[in-house]
């Protein structure tokens, strides 16, 4: 973090709850494992503690309309970047098809198109929406904290635990184990309904 940078107090919350919430839980519980592959990662599993660490900003009623748009402008620009788009073309999409802001616009193309390439933001969105259907479905967050797994292997995971081969999760995602609803708003609901 730049030490000229500033935050809102949602976006701090929401850089804790992602930050320190999910990947730095992950990898305090990866620590308390046998199995160092959980220190590691299984594969896949950036797609997951993506989605894990958007979700916790999300239960924790720190995801911004903003902050969804820039993710959602992200994936654009990456699937630009890989459908042939050069750096102006992309920028010049965001800025006048989608009517983003040319500072934004700037930044958003810089960071997908830095060294050749960078496709990870396009797992943030997907990640999300692959953990928000998981966790809709009433299934049980933690055994996917007990280091940077993948929801893949969820079933595996959550055996493994059973059957003592692994440690269940010591440090729990605030988020996960008190969702705070008030601060869920039904527009985001609605939005989200959306996303495939």
């Amino acid at each position: 973090v730049k030490p000229s940078a500033t935050f809102r107090k949602k976006e701090l919350q929401a850089l804790i709850e992602h930050e320190i919430g999910v990947h730095m839980v992950t990898t305090m519980n990866s620590s308390e494992q046998n199995l160092k592959v959980f220190n590691l990662g299984l594969p896949i599993n950036t797609l997951t503690q993506e989605g894990l660490a958007i979700l916790a900003e999300y239960l924790s009623g720190n995801l911004t309309l903003s902050r969804l748009r820039k993710l959602a402008l992200r994936v654009i620009a990456v699937d630009m970047m890989c459908s042939g788009a050069d750096f102006v073309e992309c920028f010049n999409q965001l800025k006048n098809k989608y009517d983003v802001e040319p500072n934004l616009a700037f930044n958003i193309t810089t960071r997908i198109y830095r060294g050749g390439g960078f496709t990870k933001d396009y797992l943030y969105l997907s990640g999300f929406v692959k953990v928000l259907r998981f966790w809709e479905n009433q299934n049980d967050l933690k055994p996917l904290l007990i280091g940077k797994t993948s929801i893949d292997f969820y079933n595996v995971i959550d055996e493994m635990i059973g059957r003592e081969m692994v440690s269940p999760p010591k440090y729990v995602t605030r988020s996960f184990e008190e969702t705070q609803t008030d601060k869920v708003n039904p527009i985001y609901d609605y939005i989200l309904s959306g996303l495939k």
